[in-house]
């Protein structure tokens, strides 16, 4: 079977090199002709890796902001995409990209032509294994744009985590995946940083290569030339539409921690301080008067949160967590994702010209309403009459309100086709419908698609932590 091989300048220059480092003899072939010959560590990377990547079909909803909706106010609209993924264990695990099953309604995952699976059902298609199968998420991570697909497979080739930790610049990479849906491509290329963060306030750092990505690229894995996964690849740089040199990777160590954090829990924990945080550049030292021009500072504290009560104030520099010593916005996620919500913590900070210890508790971060459309079925959720995607909100879930009604349903998006009167927003909260609580999506569909046209209704709703009423006429 033929597969697509891109290789840039720089990889084959790269790849010559790392030949002649591991050439045996002098009678050996020339590093451009290992290149070009029939049996090259290039080849062998690709027979080892190749079977346990996969192409996966997505029909979706997309939300405003993936069209750079500058409205904070999500819509949906329908769409089809694609992006690739890679097989982590033979019973069926696959992981993929965040946003490429973003919204997903339906997700279909092809397998390696090479590859036939076993179904533990038996089922075959056509008298024959089966090689594409339907797909369900067993959980996101919008912050590390990492998801874990399942699908009823056995005995499917993987493909072995490496440890990003030990690349080195100028290492020989390769990506693996479907570009523009291009099946069972291969890119070579070299690393280009490490640990790449691409602005102070991120709260990842990415490996760096000049590695060809593309759309469909994302979710395929980036190995190394033994074929270990350094990394998931997850978007590129681009300028007027042209290919800038510039691949992103989430480093295997935090690809890993999420998927064993999916699989034992179906999410990923996050506990934090409970302030927001940014990252310290010499123009904010500069003109708040900081004694350093980098590392971790507070940017906001809620009014009567624990963390304020605790002593935490915004122009806190975040020094030290548990003695360990804080450089930037992305080890502090990282240190923080492995302690657990309840956890009291010594944390060092620096105010003005005083350094101060406090123990602070961690608890849980806040859910984001948009993070929860890819694990929600979205017409299971949907009440077209309203023109939104809900979902049940339990007792105690809500924001710190003095007016908080209990359950209800939360808004999670708006569907952008939609015409309905009632100006409803993400993250609202519907508690009633002409004054008769509301405590599932069932209940809320069914008791609007009641109404007849011209009928008045009047919606009790929790928007920013206040009730309001919202009125109108069914159409």
């Amino acid at each position: 079977m033929s597969q697509t091989i891109h290789i840039n300048r720089v990889g084959l220059v790269a790849l010559a090199l790392s030949l002649c480092a591991n050439a045996q003899s002098p009678q050996e072939r020339s590093p451009i002709g290992a290149v070009l010959g029939t049996s090259t560590p290039v080849e062998e990377l690709s027979t080892k890796a190749s079977p346990a990547v996969v192409h996966i079909e997505v029909s979706s909803y997309r939300t405003s902001a993936d069209d750079g909706d500058e409205i904070k106010n999500q819509t949906l609209t329908k769409r089809q995409g694609s992006g690739s993924g890679v097989i982590v264990d033979p019973d069926g695990y696959i992981i993929t990209a965040f946003h490429v099953v973003k919204g997903a309604r339906r997700i279909r995952v092809e397998l390696d032509r090479r590859v036939r699976a076993n179904s533990p059902a038996g089922e075959l298609l056509n008298g024959k294994r089966r090689s594409s199968f339907e797909a369900r998420i067993i959980g996101v991570s919008k912050e590390a744009d990492v998801a874990v697909l399942k699908i009823e497979a056995q005995g499917l080739p993987t493909i072995a985590f490496s440890e990003s930790n030990n690349l080195k610049q100028g290492q020989l990479v390769a990506a693996l995946g479907s570009p523009e849906g291009l099946r069972n491509s291969l890119s070579l290329g070299v690393v280009s940083s490490v640990e790449q963060q691409i602005e102070p306030d991120d709260s990842l750092v990415y490996v760096q290569t000049d590695v060809a990505l593309a759309a469909g690229s994302s979710g395929g894995p980036l190995v190394d030339i033994q074929g270990g996964m350094v990394g998931i690849n997850v978007f590129s740089l681009t300028q007027r539409g042209r290919e800038e040199g510039l691949g992103f990777a989430v480093p295997s160590p935090m690809v890993r921690f999420v998927y064993g954090q999916i699989r034992h829990y179906g999410f990923v924990p996050r506990p934090y301080f409970g302030v927001d945080v940014q990252g310290i550049t010499p123009t904010l030292a500069s003109a708040l008067g900081l004694p350093t021009d980098s590392g971790v500072i507070v940017a906001g504290v809620g009014p009567g949160s624990l963390a304020q009560n605790e002593g935490l104030q915004a122009g806190d520099v975040l020094v030290s967590l548990d003695g360990m010593p804080l450089q930037n916005v992305p080890q502090l996620t990282w240190l923080l994702l492995h302690k657990h919500i309840g956890d009291r913590t010594r944390l060092e900070i620096q105010r003005k010209s005083s350094k101060i210890v406090l123990d602070a508790s961690l608890i849980s971060e806040p859910s984001d309403p948009e993070g929860s459309i890819a694990t929600i079925d979205i017409e299971e959720n949907l009440v077209a009459k309203l023109g939104i995607v809900g979902s049940a909100r339990k007792h105690g879930t809500a924001g710190p309100s003095p007016t908080a009604s209990g359950p209800g349903v939360l808004v999670v998006a708006r569907l952008r086709e939609s015409d309905t009167r009632a100006e409803l927003a993400a993250g609202d909260v519907i508690c009633s419908v002409n004054s008769v609580p509301i405590t599932s999506v069932a209940q809320l569909r069914a008791t609007i698609e009641s109404f007849k046209p011209g009928d008045a209704i009047a919606l009790q709703l929790e928007r920013k932590g206040k009730l309001m009423y919202m009125a109108f006429e069914m159409d």
